[in-house]
């Protein structure tokens, strides 16, 4: 069973562990304003892992979900006419 200490997110950042393994990950988002991300805690030699893109922005993909949902563009419209999205 893995065990260890409860960090707040700053600590986390901060321990000895995370940093020498590498798992924080700088990302420029589409605004192009650096966050730090927590990359894969596993290193594989043969497939190593990287973040390929940023997460979305708040909202960039609302549009296409409420569309999968059956939403028209007119409904969207009038959610967003509404101040509801």
């Amino acid at each position: 069973m893995p065990c260890g200490p409860i960090y707040s997110i700053d600590q986390t950042f901060a321990d000895e562990q995370v940093k020498h393994l590498g798992i924080a990950k700088d990302v420029r988002t589409q605004n192009q304003k650096t966050i730090t991300l927590v990359g894969q805690p596993v290193s594989l030699s043969r497939t190593p892992s990287g973040i390929v893109a940023p997460p979305p922005l708040m909202g960039e993909h609302t549009d296409e979900v409420l569309a999968e949902f059956g939403f028209g563009k007119d409904e969207i419209s009038k959610l967003r006419a509404d101040k509801t999205l």
